[in-house]
């Protein structure tokens, strides 16, 4: 089901990882498409340790949505209900 309109008019693809990162689902997205949504400054990346080799600290850069951006996001959201009904 495609959506009528996207957060900040973004492509639907980038809109699909955006909504998963601001959900919590930040795994195993495209690295394009979450370096996009960078440069449009819709995401952050945090820094987290998995452990430590031989070779050193093993780390990854986990992408997340900052405060500002989320509360923005569910504003949005909230909107894209309007005129639904509440299913009981």
């Amino acid at each position: 089901m495609k959506r009528a309109m996207h957060f900040r008019g973004l492509p639907e693809h980038q809109a699909q990882i955006f909504e998963q990162i601001a959900v919590g689902n930040s795994c195993g997205h495209s690295p394009q498409t979450l370096k996009a949504l960078h440069k449009k400054g819709l995401i952050e990346f945090a820094e987290r340790v998995l452990g430590q080799d031989a070779l050193g600290l093993i780390i990854v850069n986990d992408p997340y949505v900052p405060i500002p951006i989320h509360i923005e996001w569910c504003g949005w959201c909230t909107k894209q209900l309007d005129g639904f009904e509440e299913i009981a």
